[in-house]
């Protein structure tokens, strides 16, 4: 497969982004593929950083190339090569302010009508970039991520610790105060211990708080490995929020066996579908309720859900969108 790319530099490792193009770039370069990388625009806050990492933002990648891969916003000015762009989702409609959102929305219009195909990462980030740009519907396609963290032997359930609930994420919108609440809702044959990788203070204090010290743990900063041990060890992982872009989580949770408890909303229903317990949002006691009458699904469901959610397919759905793209020519400017 002789064809030369131009692609966004890689954004950081702990970011949603970062973790696409670290798994992708290596997967494209082992097909035959040349990358031609842009600057990373990820230089940090401030004063002098910020427009510096806009304008790198703006500036493709050097070389010369056969078709640009966006995947990493903004899409650069001044590419003459036809474009393939990753969607991740459109939360900034509903997160950022007046005048962040007015932003995004102009990168989003360019990139849509410069781009020769859209690659939405779930079918609600193709639903919602439809229903923003109509446009777009000829135009793009759904490609599934593979899981942050795959496991490495999901079939192993020797370390499993029933009980076990697992929590990640301190942000706010991740809901792990609510979901420690609705846990301790539950009979205490179901859930009798909290794990937490980066969770709040808050949330740590009310988990200590409803099941004692002794049946907690919280981790900071851990490696990856570490990461899947927990995942491998957790009966439940439980994640809560409804503004996740994509949610890998949920995959590399599956990915590991555990049961995945999550909001039901049109992501959710897309990437974990019957494999999945999802809950009406509401109070801790209602969704404790639900929790409990909701059957669990199997660990082969859970595993079919799960192989799904693959790096090689990903990468190989890709390269295919690139072919096709240098293959048509570039999009007219005035389009």
């Amino acid at each position: 497969m002789n064809l030369s790319i131009g692609c966004s530099g890689e954004a950081r490792a702990n970011t949603g982004i970062g973790v696409v193009q670290r798994a992708l770039y290596p997967r494209l370069e082992r097909m035959g593929l040349t990358l031609h990388r842009s600057e990373t625009r990820d230089l940090g806050s401030g004063f002098v950083n910020t427009p510096r990492g806009m304008i790198r933002g703006l500036t493709p990648a050097r070389g010369s190339y056969d078709v640009y891969l966006s995947a990493v916003p903004p899409l650069p000015i001044n590419v003459r090569t036809p474009i393939v762009s990753i969607v991740y989702d459109l939360r900034w409609r509903e997160t950022r302010g007046a005048i962040a959102r007015a932003y995004r929305a102009n990168d989003l219009a360019r990139t849509v009508a410069r781009s020769n195909l859209l690659l939405c990462i779930s079918e609600r980030t193709r639903d919602d970039l439809i229903e923003e740009f109509p446009r777009a519907t000829h135009k793009s396609i759904v490609t599934l991520l593979g899981p942050g963290l795959a496991s490495t032997n999901n079939a192993d359930a020797r370390r499993r610790e029933p009980g076990l609930a697992l929590l990640i994420g301190g942000a706010r919108h991740k809901r792990n105060e609510l979901a420690v609440r609705m846990l301790a809702e539950l009979p205490r044959s179901l859930v009798t211990r909290i794990a937490g990788i980066g969770v709040s203070q808050e949330t740590q204090a009310l988990a200590q708080l409803k099941f004692g010290d002794n049946a907690c743990e919280w981790y900071q900063q851990i490696s990856d490995e570490e990461v899947r041990e927990l995942y491998a060890r957790a009966e439940y992982f439980v994640l809560l929020s409804n503004d996740e872009g994509f949610g890998l989580p949920y995959i590399e949770a599956l990915t590991h066996g555990c049961h995945v408890v999550a909001t039901r909303q049109a992501l959710t229903d897309d990437l974990l579908g019957d494999a999945g317990i999802l809950l009406h949002l509401a109070e801790p006691h209602r969704m404790a309720a639900e929790f409990v009458e909701h059957s669990r699904p199997s660990i082969a469901a859970r595993h079919a859900r799960a192989r799904r959610y693959d790096w090689d397919v990903f990468a190989e759905e890709v390269a295919d969108a690139l072919i096709r793209a240098a293959h048509s020519g570039p999009i007219s400017r005035s389009e």
